[in-house]
C-alpha cells in the first residue's frame, strides 16, 4: 500500500508538472471514471503517460541531454520517433493521439480502442489536409521506449506503466504558413482520435 501511495504521488507530480506547461485550450479535459475502481493508480498512470507523450519529455531536463537533432541529410520519415524533424531546430509537429482501451480522454469514453479501419480513415483524411507535408505513425511500443528512457531508472514508477497504458499517435509535419488551427480542428473530430496537440504550444526544449 505504501509503495502504491508513493507511486501515485510521483504520478501526480508528473501530471502536475506536465499540465503546468501546457495551453489548456489545446488539451481535452480528462473525465472521472464512471465506476469506482479499487485503485486510482491506473487512471493516474494513463493521464500521466499521456502528458509524458504530449510534452515528449516530462523530466525533459534529463531527456534533452541525450536527444540530438537528426542530421539534415537524413530523410525526415526515417527520423527516430520522438525526435524533432530532420533539418529543423524546433518542435513544430501536430500530434494526433489515438483512442486506446480504457482511455481516460472524453472523446474515447464509451468506446473500444481505435480500429484498423479508423486508423486508415484518419491517416487518409489527415494526408489530404492543406498544409500537411508528412505523417509519421508512433506505436505504443515506441512510446513506451521513450517513457523508459525518461523514467527507466525509477523502478517503482516504471513498473506502474505498461505498454498498453500509452497511446498510439500520428505526428504531422506542417508546412510553414499553413493554417494550423484548421488542421487541429479537423483532426479533433475524427472518430478514434482522443486528443490533438500542437507542439508549438509546448515549452521549447533546451540544451539539446
Amino acid at each position: 500500500m505504501n509503495d502504491e501511495r508513493v507511486t501515485e504521488d510521483r504520478l501526480r507530480d508528473a501530471l502536475r508538472a506536465a499540465a503546468g506547461t501546457m495551453d489548456v485550450h489545446t488539451v481535452r479535459p480528462l473525465t472521472a471514471p464512471r465506476r469506482r475502481r479499487p485503485s486510482r493508480t491506473p487512471m493516474l498512470a494513463a493521464a500521466a503517460v499521456t502528458l509524458i507523450a504530449l510534452t515528449g519529455v516530462v523530466g525533459y531536463d534529463r531527456l534533452t541531454a541525450v536527444r540530438t537533432p537528426v542530421e539534415p541529410a537524413a530523410a525526415a520519415p526515417s527520423a527516430a520517433p520522438g525526435t524533432i524533424w530532420a533539418g529543423t531546430s524546433k518542435r513544430t509537429a501536430i500530434i494526433v493521439f489515438l483512442c486506446k482501451r480504457n482511455d481516460a480522454f472524453e472523446a474515447c469514453q464509451g468506446r473500444a480502442a481505435i480500429t484498423a479501419a479508423e486508423k486508415k480513415h484518419i491517416e487518409r483524411t489527415l494526408r489530404k489536409l492543406p498544409g500537411v507535408r508528412e505523417l509519421r505513425f508512433e506505436s505504443q511500443e515506441t512510446a513506451y521506449g521513450r517513457f523508459l528512457e525518461a523514467y527507466g531508472d525509477d523502478n517503482a514508477f516504471a513498473r506502474t506503466i505498461k505498454i498498453t497504458d500509452l497511446p498510439e499517435s500520428l505526428r504531422l509535419k506542417i508546412a510553414v504558413g499553413a493554417d494550423r488551427r484548421a488542421i487541429l480542428d479537423a483532426a479533433r473530430v475524427l472518430p478514434g482520435v482522443s486528443n490533438v496537440v500542437d507542439e508549438t504550444d509546448l515549452p521549447a526544449r533546451t540544451g539539446g
